[in-house]
């Protein structure tokens, strides 16, 4: 995620403005999306560190994206927030050991380890911005 900033900030305007293929959102939806969800597993992985478990109502709901209207930010505005909430997440590489097991529980799904918790939120934020950098055809 560290090397995603550059190339998505020196695209056009009109870059944000392409939809996706998988979900009907623009590209810059799409990274409103990602700024959600970083949004809360900040809060989560802090949590889980603090407790001895986590239990919170579910996953940031696609209607945050319409809601938080990023389909009216300009472009070039985008990348680096969403850069920049990855970084308040720098606690994941000091996460002691013990800790990687604390339960979190996101909605009604069973219980995971904090490590897999984590592990799921790299996982999609890789696969978004997979996405966002892929070419459209034509």
């Amino acid at each position: 995620m560290e090397h995603t900033e550059e190339p998505l900030s020196r695209q056009p305007e009109s870059y944000g403005d392409q939809r996706r293929k998988r979900k009907p959102w623009s590209r810059r939806e799409a990274l409103g999306h990602l700024i959600d969800w970083a949004t809360a597993h900040d809060h989560w992985f802090a949590r889980a560190l603090a407790d001895p478990n986590l239990a919170v109502s579910g996953y940031p709901s696609d209607d945050w994206v319409t809601a938080q209207r990023y389909d009216r930010l300009p472009w070039a505005a985008l990348p680096p927030l969403w850069c920049s909430m990855n970084r308040l997440i720098h606690v994941l590489a000091q996460i002691p050991e013990e800790k990687l097991k604390t339960p979190c529980r996101i909605g009604v799904a069973s219980p995971v380890p904090l490590g897999d918790l984590i592990a799921g939120y790299v996982d999609h934020c890789e696969d978004v911005v997979g996405q966002l950098l892929a070419r459209r055809p034509g």
